[in-house]
């Protein structure tokens, strides 16, 4: 899915599109987060702040990808 959103991101050329592809990749990651702390049973504090880190992944990935 990460991969499928890089590809459109690469394709884009527009502001307000990279704009749309930055949260809907902050989206997926956040997702991704929520089901494994879903599956593995951990405190709703813990869950939060592994949400928060996995969107910041996803915003060093999708400007790591927009810059190079």
């Amino acid at each position: 899915m990460a991969v499928v959103g890089i590809f459109i991101l690469n394709s884009m050329d527009k502001f307000a599109f990279k704009i749309i592809g930055l949260s809907l990749t902050m989206a997926v990651f956040a997702a991704m987060t929520f089901f494994i702390t879903g599956i593995i049973k951990t405190s709703p504090e813990f869950r939060k702040g592994l949400i928060v880190l996995s969107s910041l992944v996803g915003v060093i990935v999708w400007i790591e990808f927009l810059y190079v």
